[in-house]
């Protein structure tokens, strides 16, 4: 039967694979150019908030191991409840750290 992937490892290759075609580097190996990636858990709304904080640590120490590691953003990884988008008040604070992070951009 067919091999199935985990969303974790297609998102890896996804990385490696943004990595590989769109950083650019000159002659002594330094960075020149590069995308800036933030991995984003849209259903931060199905943890605790527990729960958030390992899912965010497990990922974060699992990707900073990867060779795209270079690429990602400050907050390497946000998990957000997307049931609260645009609620003002109630919204989840994570949305804030988000939103900081594209304006970085």
């Amino acid at each position: 039967g067919e091999a199935s992937m985990t969303t974790l490892e297609l998102m890896e290759g996804w990385m490696s694979s943004i990595h590989a075609n769109l950083v650019r580097h000159d002659d002594k190996g330094a960075v020149l150019e590069y995308p800036r990636i933030i991995t984003v858990g849209t259903r931060g709304d199905k943890l605790t908030a527990g729960g958030k904080d390992r899912v965010k640590k497990t990922l974060e120490e699992r990707l900073q191991r990867q060779p795209f590691s270079e690429v990602l953003s400050k907050e390497k990884v946000l998990v957000v409840d997307n049931t609260t988008s645009g609620r003002g008040e109630k919204e989840d604070e994570t949305y804030k750290c988000l939103r900081s992070e594209i304006g970085d951009f």
